[in-house]
């Protein structure tokens, strides 16, 4: 492709003339205009020469390397396909998945005048010239910008764009059990999975002819690993206190291997050995503490510099003795290596769940690459990264030449039902992975969620901007807001017993924004003030001042035993009760002439397996997010 000089620099592209130095399109009959981020967004596909561009290089090229999710890259290109719209029906720029986005219109120059001298033997070098520097010049300041943000805001190496990885998977088609959260690793041909009650969490084993239970404990079980031969799980576990467990399968016996009650930010697990159990646990935020256990006598524990690390949450152990570990950071996750005693980090990356290591050292984490679920694999030697989509997985391990991935394909639907009809209403089929919902004072449907490989705020499915600074979305718990009121509040939980509120002004002035800790994630609305359980007791928010007062008062818990998660809920002059029941949940309400009693939603096929109820006044209905139709299997993934 030649790009004219600039006395001609208007170029053809189909049957549109693209004209960059008034940042325009225009077609015989009619001619639209173009926003900076079009024209650059363009301009760098036209210098791409229909080459495919990654999101990675868009993102250096056209947003100068600033963080950006994967969906802003599509919402860009999105927009720009509809100028084209606007003139012509011809396909102007083609989406490869898991590659990138090419312009698939041939780029020709137009000439401006006729006197142009076309017989100009070196013409087209010069032009050819120009488009090369052209096209270095918006790469170098790409990547001039993105290694100052990375230099300023992750200290990492940025990774060159994803390649292509296309494993063959396995899938065993077993019938396995909506409830439980299987581990990678079949023994034997049992499958070991925990589970979760009203009453307890356990751990057990699974064949084609039935579950039998091995363990189990009142409190809490996170962190579940197995070993590589699958004869025992090492786990945390959280009840009055906090303990490192590891359990033989076999016999059902469990040995404390050490306490965790000084970790103030949870832990990662990991085998790095046949008999040995690494954990590395987070002791505030500036240091990060790893320890050892073989066959139940702990090593002499290292502390190391947090280097960023705010929450371990996993680990793993590379064929030459090396510890890799993936934490939360304050923007996205990190993949970091132990080097001469240190913390370094290898990757940033938006988010990480597990990691396993191969027989020549390759690392394997599951997480979201972009838009898409599946597996990344980096390879230390070369610094390359290599992704293939899988589908959600939950657990990840290798053997034998081997990746065994515990998938898990789950559909979510954002239900609305009606009390007075009784009919249920799917305002949004799943998967929405909603982690909040509420309705503000004019009827609109907020909701904290995963779209395109990016968590955002939503309103009525439009993406509310301006709240990009919020980067730890992915622990939302809670939500509420108020449009007539302007301000939004975000529950997230950051550890297991501490929680964050956050109140922002929809103005998005800088100083109505407020953070504040608590020992819970419950508040109560009460007129112009919020009163939620702060590290020194009952606090409330003036929402029309913003200042914060001590009370003494504890505040009520909405939560207990009897009920599910977020109920009862509030609706007029009734209450709305959730009960969890052995085959789902039942809502019971009283004080409303027109409703009836009770009523079951037989989408939900766990007890209390919904989240985020919330009483939507202005429709008269209940809104929450139900499990539908789980679907769950063992892969295996043969590495090439």
């Amino acid at each position: 492709m030649a790009v004219p000089q600039r006395d001609s620099e208007n170029l053809r592209l189909g049957s549109v003339t693209f004209r960059p130095g008034v940042a325009s399109l225009a077609s015989k009959t009619r001619t639209v205009r173009l926003t900076p981020q079009q024209l650059r967004l363009l301009s760098a596909l036209v210098a791409a020469e229909e080459q495919t561009l990654s999101k990675d290089r868009l993102i250096e090229t056209v947003w100068e390397g600033r963080y950006v999710g994967g969906d802003a890259v599509a919402r860009a290109v999105h927009e720009l396909r509809k100028q084209f719209a606007k003139l012509t029906d011809d396909t102007a720029i083609e989406t490869l998945h898991g590659f990138g986005y090419r312009l698939v219109v041939q780029a020709t120059p137009i000439q401006s005048s006729p006197a142009v001298d076309r017989s100009a033997p070196d013409q087209a070098s010069r032009t050819l010239r120009r488009a090369v520097w052209l096209a270095a010049g918006v790469a170098l300041a790409g990547l001039t910008g993105s290694f100052w943000w990375w230099l300023v805001g992750s200290q990492a190496t940025r990774p060159g764009p994803l390649e292509p990885w296309t494993p063959t998977i396995e899938v065993k088609s077993l019938e396995l059990h909506p409830a439980h959260e299987y581990l990678a690793a079949i023994p034997a041909g049992r499958r070991i999975f925990v589970a979760k009650t009203s009453l307890e969490t356990w751990i057990g084993t699974e064949t084609d002819e039935g579950a039998q239970r091995v363990w189990g404990t009142e409190g809490s079980i996170s962190h579940p690993r197995s070993s590589p031969d699958g004869t025992r799980v090492a786990f945390v576990v959280r009840g009055e206190d906090c303990s490192i467990v590891s359990l033989r399968i076999a016999t059902g016996e469990a040995q404390i291997l050490g306490n965790c009650e000084n970790s103030s930010s949870g832990d990662a697990v990991g085998w790095i050995g046949p008999n040995r159990i690494g954990v590395a646990q987070s002791e505030g935020r500036d240091q990060i503490l790893l320890r050892e256990f073989n066959r139940g006598t702990e090593a002499p524990a290292r502390r190391l510099a947090a280097e960023g690390c705010r929450i371990p949450v996993a680990l793993t152990v590379d064929p030459e003795e090396r510890t890799w570990l993936a934490c939360h950071r304050l923007k996205g996750d990190g993949l970091y290596t132990v080097q001469d005693g240190r913390l370094e980090l290898v990757h940033a990356y938006r988010s990480i769940r597990q990691l396993a290591s191969d027989a020549e050292g390759q690392i394997y984490s599951i997480h979201e690459a972009g838009w898409k679920s599946g597996v990344t694999r980096f390879s230390p030697g070369t610094k390359r990264f290599a992704f293939a989509e899988t589908g959600w997985v939950t657990d990840i391990a290798y053997d034998n030449g081997e990746l065994v991935l515990a998938r898990d394909l789950s559909g979510t639907d954002l239900v609305g039902f009606d009390v007075e009809s009784t009919e249920p209403l799917v305002v949004e089929q799943g998967p929405v992975r909603s982690l909040a919902v509420a309705v503000d004072d004019r009827g609109g449907l907020w909701q904290v969620d995963d779209r395109g490989g990016s968590v955002g705020i939503y309103r009525n499915d439009q993406r509310v901007s301006g709240f990009e600074w919020l980067t730890e979305l992915s622990l939302v718990v809670r939500l509420a807001v108020s449009v007539e009121q302007e301000w939004l509040w975000v529950t997230l939980r950051e550890e297991p017993n501490s929680y964050v509120h956050l109140w922002v002004g929809l103005s998005l002035d800088p100083a109505l924004r407020r953070r504040l800790p608590a020992t819970t994630g419950h508040f109560q609305i009460q007129g112009q003030r919020i009163a939620f359980d702060g590290l020194g007791g009952r606090s409330t928010l003036d929402l029309t001042s913003g200042e914060v007062h001590l009370e003494s008062d504890p505040l009520e818990p909405d939560l207990h035993s009897a009920i599910c998660p977020g109920s009862p809920l509030v609706a007029g002059d009734a209450e709305i009760t959730i009960q969890p029941t052995p085959s789902g949940v039942r809502f019971s309400w009283n004080g409303s002439e027109v409703a009836p009693q009770s009523w079951e939603d037989p989408r939900i096929t766990r007890p209390c397996g919904l989240s985020q109820p919330v009483w939507d006044s202005r429709r008269n209905r209940v809104l929450y997010v139900a499990t539908t139709g789980q679907y769950r299997d063992l892969a295996i993934v043969k590495v090439p």
